[in-house]
């Protein structure tokens, strides 16, 4: 349950409400899955993102009182489907990583355009959300140590696995300021989508410093596949040497309070990650494909430290 999501709870509501019967809502999907040539598309099974055809855009102050918008692309292609669309829960992840930051209220954005064939005008067309956010612990005297020490360190290493489109990884980048962030899916995926999002945001970054000194970096990795694995965890370790040896450190204005058992920000140069995201990736894209949940599960295991 993520505070302050009202409108995303009133449309859940909506939504299944409509859903009077099974049905009607194989008619539904049937007939959302057809354009006018009666051709078979791709569309994300939302309540909140519908169409993989719009823009998406989420707005917001972010650390040190800077306003901060990050702008994703989507494709409903086959060959990058489902990584191409923006799934709700990373609309979800984002929240709970702005929460953490401090950040009390962002506005999300979808667009597309409007093209009119009788005088070739096209016109823009957006709607707009906006979620009020409570801060969930930044800002709490009784946070837990390790949001200080490990969520919003300098130092950290973020790690998204199954990224697609990237928001959850560049407002991670944003909002939480650690010293890499580094985005991975199937190369198929990164390539055609994932990469442009990184670069699009990269070069807004030059312009309004969107996403401050953290390099955000999008890379193929296949679950399971080691030299993937240890490209990743070279590019990591590079990072981790980086940053160690970095004269600026942000000072905490917290007092540590932490007892014997709670986690430690690793300071070794062991190409591994501090902060792993994965949102929407355990589920079985065909019926009767097979499982990837045991690859996912070794390729995690690689990347997490010991402690």
């Amino acid at each position: 349950s993520i505070p302050g999501l009202d409108g995303y709870r009133r449309e859940t509501r909506m939504a299944k409400v409509k859903k009077a019967s099974q049905s009607k809502a194989k008619q539904t999907v049937s007939a959302d899955d057809q354009n006018d040539d009666g051709e078979s598309t791709n569309r994300p099974r939302n309540f909140y993102i519908t169409d993989a055809n719009h823009l998406f855009s989420m707005a917001f102050h972010g650390r040190f009182g800077l306003q901060q918008s990050i702008t994703i692309n989507q494709t409903p292609e086959d060959n990058t489907w489902p990584g191409g669309a923006l799934w709700d829960l990373g609309v979800l992840i984002s929240n709970v990583l702005l929460g953490i930051a401090g950040v009390t209220l962002a506005t999300t954005t979808t667009s597309c355009t409007l093209e009119n064939s009788k005088n070739n005008s096209v016109k823009f067309k957006s709607k707009n959300h906006n979620i009020r956010l409570r801060p969930i612990l930044a800002d709490s005297k009784l946070s837990p140590d390790w949001i200080h020490s490990i969520m919003l360190s300098e130092n950290s290493i973020v790690l998204e696995l199954g990224c697609g489109v990237g928001l959850t990884g560049l407002v991670a980048a944003a909002a939480l300021r650690p010293a890499l962030v580094l985005l991975t899916d199937l190369d198929v995926v990164i390539e055609k989508v994932t990469r442009q999002n990184v670069e699009q945001n990269t070069q807004a970054e030059k312009e309004h410093h969107i996403l401050g000194k953290t390099p955000c970096i999008a890379r193929a990795l296949c679950w399971g596949n080691n030299q993937d694995e240890e490209e990743v965890a070279k590019l990591i370790a590079h990072y981790q040497q980086k940053s160690s040896s970095s004269p600026h450190k942000r000072k905490s204005k917290k007092k540590s309070t932490k007892p014997a058992n709670e986690p430690i920000l690793s300071k070794s140069v062991d190409g591994k990650a501090d902060i792993v995201l994965i949102g929407d990736v355990a589920y079985q894209h065909k019926p009767g494909a097979a499982s990837h949940f045991e690859v996912l599960h070794s390729t995690l295991l690689k990347f997490l430290h010991d402690n």
